[in-house]
């Protein structure tokens, strides 16, 4: 009986240091063990600084200098998310393979949306919180959208409902740049 108490207590103990000698499991984006702040893009790549190719990261250096950015990959394009210390929301600039910028979003404070999209926002979801963001592409097109849980609401130009798309990327504040 000693024998079988001693055994167990030893397995314990070593498992025990292993626990402690093995870093938690963390997001290389969010660098965070939380799983709701956690990022995962459509393609289920969180990529580090280091893992963005030097022409894209080069470039976001050039554009957004001292700027401190959390990198996803959307596709085969490269998306950097970074704080403006300006207005203190968040924005996002997609670039391609070749550096090139394709896109950008921006969570939007309030008034700077059309007032339909909060009208229909607290219409169809009343007593729940939510944060507007403008999404751009490269030719200038302009819309808009709010991440739910569960899906996608977007909106055009204007700020007229357009559809619900299910939410493919699991992020809690952060914007969606590919539907």
């Amino acid at each position: 009986m000693k024998k079988s108490i001693l055994m167990i207590l030893a397995a314990f103990s070593v498992s025990i240091t292993v626990a402690q000698n093995n870093p938690p499991a963390t997001n290389p984006a969010r660098g965070t063990n939380n799983p709701d702040q956690r990022t995962q893009t459509q393609s289920g790549t969180t990529p580090q600084s280091s893992d963005v190719p030097g022409t894209i990261s080069k470039r976001f250096s050039t554009d957004y200098p001292n700027t401190q950015s959390n990198w996803s990959q959307v596709g085969t394009n490269y998306r950097a998310e970074y704080a403006d210390t300006a207005s203190r929301l968040t924005r996002a600039i997609i670039y391609d393979v070749n550096g090139n910028p394709v896109g950008s979003e921006s969570q939007l404070g309030n008034n700077e949306y059309p007032r339909t999209i909060g009208d229909y926002y607290s219409k169809s979801y009343p007593n729940e919180k939510y944060n507007v963001w403008s999404s751009q592409d490269n030719t200038g097109k302009r819309s808009y959208y709010i991440t739910r849980e569960s899906d996608v609401i977007w909106f055009d130009d204007k700020g007229n409902y357009q559809n619900k798309t299910p939410r493919t990327i699991n992020r809690t504040d952060t914007g969606n740049f590919n539907r």
